[in-house]
């Protein structure tokens, strides 16, 4: 399965060819609203690696007088997903489920090769013990020839 993934991502793409390593670093706040009856904002800091389509995060999150810590897995093909699992201040443990999207803002070649700086766009809904939408902004690095343009 996480072959097809990767080719099917390599395929969209239509820029990248087999050999890349298409690794990925990225680090940046994360900005939301929880719904319901619990309501209120939420802040906090998210960031991690990937290969291609997938991505592994660590992240730390404020809402309400609760934080969270998590771990979760971000696969994408051409929607995000969100598997995960979190540990509140008072220790109860939370699932962290979701679905998201990216949106590259900038990249600092135009070359398509090789590590860059990038800046993306994120935001989604999850599932961490409430319900979040939620905006996130990273910048970091990425390796290969996939183009923004």
């Amino acid at each position: 399965m996480r072959t097809l993934l990767v080719v099917l991502a390599l395929t969209w793409s239509g820029t990248a060819s087999a050999g890349d390593s298409l690794a990925n670093w990225l680090f940046g706040p994360v900005f939301g609203v929880v719904l319901g009856s619990h309501g209120g904002g939420m802040v906090g800091i998210e960031g991690g690696g990937g290969w291609g389509p997938e991505r592994f995060n660590l992240g730390f999150e404020h809402r309400g007088n609760i934080e969270m810590g998590y771990l979760e897995v971000d696969p994408w093909y051409i929607v995000g997903g969100t598997f995960g699992f979190g540990v509140q201040s008072d220790g109860k443990p939370q699932p962290v489920l979701g679905a998201w999207e990216g949106l590259p803002l900038y990249s600092s070649s135009t070359a398509c090769t090789g590590w860059r700086q990038v800046l993306v766009l994120s935001g989604g809904y999850r599932y961490t013990g409430v319900h979040e939408l939620y905006l996130s902004i990273k910048a970091g690095w990425m390796d290969g020839t996939i183009c923004f343009d």
